[in-house]
């Protein structure tokens, strides 16, 4: 599938899979049992946004769509999501600079575009939100969107104080990473800069915390283009008990977006891992595996229902 616009092309794909029966009547029991919902977001986002003018094609001769292009900053080879209004509207990969464009018909009128993306270690950013007013135009350009890094670490739980605890991630490549928490010492600190392939990582020493919970964000930015972007998504790191797995480095049972609710988003997921080990598809995702045989199935499938919330 081949969009042009602008002299510039983007480029697509679409992916047929044969479905086998239990699908099907997974999807039959989820139109009856539900209706359409998104996720819920937050985040915030600077953006600059072209309007074309008539040399680029003039207005939209009474049509209600519009080329939309999404551009802006993530990781290398991350799989990058744009919604409206909270709802799924495409998905593009990002190139090896991090860099990322999406081009996709869309109706006009006032929406709500949001993007995430995943990178290589199963992580998700979070969630970058712009509002804005699609007019009848031939196209229509938000940029600058600038994703937060995102965040994981190798322990949860440190037991006694004292041990050092890995903390990791993908950003922007060449970024810095500012880390925000109620750890003395550490909030607001520069601790890292991201590599060429959007990598980065800081060793935390524990040495001295007393026992409690301590909350963990980053953010990255970058100097020359004057971006700064959003929070990543929390972890909370136990200092000398153990504590319930939290959103960020463990799973939320079969909750797969982490968005408080198991709605058609967590169906959706599940159905791009279906009938595959979740852990050979790229990029990973080590929670739509529910009851860890290496494959997505009814059984996942059925603890998705049982768990189902709006």
């Amino acid at each position: 599938m081949e969009f042009s616009c602008g002299g510039s092309k983007t480029y697509g794909h679409i992916v047929i899979r044969e479905f086998s029966t239990s699908i099907l009547l997974a999807l039959a029991l989820l139109i009856i049992l539900s209706p359409l919902a998104g996720a819920q977001w937050g985040g915030s986002s600077g953006i600059s946004v072209r309007i074309a003018g008539e040399d680029e094609g003039g207005g939209g001769g009474g049509s209600n769509y519009t080329i939309l292009t999404v551009e802006g900053y993530a990781y290398p080879d991350a799989l990058v999501t744009i919604l409206r209004n909270k709802s799924v509207l495409g998905t593009t990969r990002a190139k090896d600079d991090g860099s990322f464009k999406a081009t996709i018909w869309t109706q006009n009128g006032s929406v709500t575009i949001g993007v995430w993306a995943r990178d290589n270690y199963g992580l998700i950013s979070q969630t970058s939100e712009v509002p804005a007013y699609i007019p009848a135009v031939y196209s229509f350009t938000i940029s600058d969107i600038f994703l937060s890094p995102t965040l994981g670490t190798d322990s949860l739980v440190v037991v006694p104080s004292g041990t050092k605890v890995n903390i990791f991630g993908s950003a922007f490549p060449d970024s810095g990473i500012k880390l925000f928490s109620d750890m003395p010492d550490l909030n607001g600190a520069d601790i890292t800069t991201a590599g060429t392939d959007g990598k980065w990582e800081y060793v935390i020493d524990t040495e001295g915390l007393v026992q409690g919970l301590y909350a963990i964000r980053v953010n990255g930015q970058v100097v020359p283009l004057g971006l700064i972007s959003d929070l990543s998504r929390e972890i909370r790191l136990g200092i000398g008990f153990p504590i319930e797995p939290y959103e960020g480095a463990a799973c939320s049972g079969v909750d797969l977006n982490f968005d408080g609710r198991v709605n058609v988003i967590d169906f959706s997921i599940m159905l791009y891992y279906w009938e595959l080990n979740p852990f050979e598809v790229k990029p990973p995702n080590y929670c739509v595996d529910q009851d860890e045989n290496k494959l997505v199935d009814i059984y996942d499938f059925s603890r998705l229902m049982y768990g189902w919330k709006e």
